[in-house]
């Protein structure tokens, strides 16, 4: 029996420390020149034009995690991951080749090639033209930017000029498309360590966002707005109503939360393909929504 207790312990502990493991790698805030996390937000105006983005997933490719950056309210998701100092790409649409597009340790004069997939998205290389640069946009003045100027290879494509501000992100980039070049400059943005926003942001009603993305596989974010602080629980469903993961049993603020579900179950193990639900409680009120695991 002792043998018995001393076995399971043991399980118990590697599996606990596996899924440490796992978290860590996907809760990780990389770099603050380029800052990457569930929910992190950015808005960017050209003239009378604005375009919103928004990191809303986080899926793991070759054994890498990648954060998915959706632009407006399209389907489609642009990936990015911060290595040593290096920010990635990965187009999964048109592209299984990941490439390098900022190195946020360079010197100046320092070129970065662009693998050959992306040059009509960022230019054949990537030069770092100085980090002391200081930018006015709608969303406020930044110093100490750093200034990257790309090599263009594609006519009437692609970037030109990014400037990155610390713990902020992009804060103004120069693009050239069929429509000609045009300057767009961040006009509100919402990270960890800042938030600024030109709009009333107070949530008023709660809400329970779809899934995104859905289908998905492996990971997918669950998104909800609370207007006053509760204690919230949010649950994961197989078909036949069982419970097979919390997601968050905890005191919660007024605002916009989002949980990440990795399709695994308590015990870290991979659930098998098929529908799932996921139930959200507080108070007195309950509400759940379907989604789909595709593996």
């Amino acid at each position: 029996m002792k043998i018995k207790w001393i076995l399971f312990l043991s399980f118990l502990i590697t599996a606990l420390f596996i899924l440490s493991k796992n978290f860590a790698q996907i809760d990780e805030v990389p770099s603050g020149y380029f800052p990457l996390k569930i929910g992190y937000r950015w808005t960017y105006t050209y003239k009378t034009i604005t375009v919103n983005k928004e990191i809303v997933a986080i899926a793991r490719f070759d054994g890498k995690f990648y954060y998915g950056m959706r632009i407006n309210d399209s389907d489609y998701l642009t990936f990015f991951r911060v290595s040593n100092d290096t920010v990635y790409t990965l187009d999964t649409v048109n592209h299984r080749n990941e490439s390098p597009i900022f190195i946020l340790n360079a010197n100046v004069g320092d070129r970065l090639t662009i693998h050959p997939d992306y040059i009509c998205n960022y230019g054949s290389s990537i030069v770092f033209y100085g980090g002391e640069d200081t930018v006015s946009t709608l969303a406020g003045n930044f110093t100490q930017c750093y200034h990257f100027y790309h090599i263009k290879q594609c006519m009437d494509a692609g970037d030109i000029d990014s400037w990155l501000a610390k713990d902020v992100g992009m804060i103004k980039y120069v693009k050239d498309s069929y429509f000609g070049v045009r300057t767009w400059t961040l006009s509100s943005y919402s990270t960890s360590t800042s938030v600024n926003s030109n709009s009333d942001s107070k949530i008023s009603s709660f809400k329970l966002y779809d899934n995104f993305p859905n289908p998905f596989n492996p990971t997918t974010a669950i998104k909800f707005d609370l207007p006053e602080a509760c204690n919230v629980e949010l649950i994961i469903l197989d078909i036949l109503g069982r419970e097979i993961r919390t997601l968050v049993n905890e005191y919660k603020t007024a605002g916009s939360c989002t949980a990440i579900w990795d399709s695994k179950d308590y015990l870290g193990n991979d659930v098998s393909s098929g529908i799932y639900f996921y139930n959200i409680r507080f108070s007195d009120y309950s509400q759940t929504k379907k989604m789909v695991l595709l593996r």
